[in-house]
């Protein structure tokens, strides 16, 4: 199997060499690898220009539209920008790679494994582990049926089958749900960990966060029972507690009441609801 990565960088001169050296290092290295330097104003154009005139295989592009950090669609924009300069139907496995996380040197061997053993397979991806008290530990910000942004790879003919990535907050929970949607297996492997240098959302604040996740539950379609339960769960689980859920809930009804469009049709929504409910229902009777 052909294996290409994209990766975007914004500002990442600290912890982009360590991602990159970790893929340099594999018992796998990719077959092409793309950083997108997405309109940086630190050293990260130095950081790729050095790697790319020492690792044939690690090739950049810059993005000349500048624009703040940010989650979503920016990131996706980003990343579509590198795909430009991959020949896609000379792949097997495309991926979508974080500039801040460092790989365990058969990360990509197993990954290649994965895909091989289970052609059903559409979407694989380990699990981030943050520095905390000099150990390194689990960072859990999803359900294990989710594979994190940072980490996605996915089947060429999966990712062309759903159309590539939205360009919308949510994009990396709508490829997933698409691609169950399509009768494509997601999976998360907690045996394959790496590390996340940066803490994730970091940036945002919990406030900016929680309006986010409104807007996510917006675009996946989410109708208002599972709006509302969602909220809750981020009411009991995020810190300050009662305040994230209100706020991602009053968010979502915003959104709902505006005259944006959902980019999903009926039937995605429909399953994407059950398939929701189903899962809260499950978390119920197992508790």
């Amino acid at each position: 199997m052909k294996i290409a990565i994209v990766i975007p960088a914004y500002n990442e001169e600290e912890y982009l060499p360590l991602t990159l050296e970790s893929i340099a290092n594999q018992t796998r290295c990719p077959d092409r690898l793309v950083v997108v330097d997405d309109g940086s104003s630190d050293g990260t154009p130095v950081v790729c220009k050095s790697f790319s005139e020492t690792f044939d295989f690690i090739s950049f592009i810059t993005n000349i539209k500048k624009e703040k950090r940010a989650s979503g669609s920016k990131v996706v924009r980003a990343f579509n920008l590198g795909l430009k300069q991959i020949e896609l139907e000379d792949y097997d496995i495309i991926a979508k790679i974080d500039s801040d996380i460092g790989f365990p040197p058969d990360y990509f061997e197993k990954l290649e494994n994965a895909f091989i053993k289970d052609e059903e397979l559409g979407l694989y991806g380990g699990v981030c582990q943050i520095l905390q008290d000099d150990q390194w530990v689990e960072e859990v910000v999803s359900n294990r049926d989710h594979v994190r942004g940072a980490l996605k790879a996915y089947r060429v003919a999966a990712f062309r089958q759903m159309n590539g990535l939205r360009t919308i907050m949510g994009w990396d929970s709508i490829d997933e749900f698409l691609l169950r949607f399509y009768g494509w297996k997601v999976v998360c492997d907690p045996a394959l960990k790496v590390k996340h240098y940066r803490v994730t959302h970091s940036l945002n604040g919990w406030k900016k966060e929680s309006s986010l996740n409104g807007e996510v539950f917006f675009n996946l379609g989410y109708n208002l029972p599972v709006a509302a339960i969602s909220s809750i769960k981020r009411a009991v689980t995020k810190p300050p507690y009662l305040i994230t859920g209100l706020i991602s809930f009053a968010s979502y009804l915003k959104h709902k009441l505006s005259s944006k469009k959902i980019e999903l049709d009926s039937e995605q929504r429909r399953f994407i609801n059950r398939y929701r409910m189903r899962n809260s229902f499950n978390r119920l009777k197992s508790n």
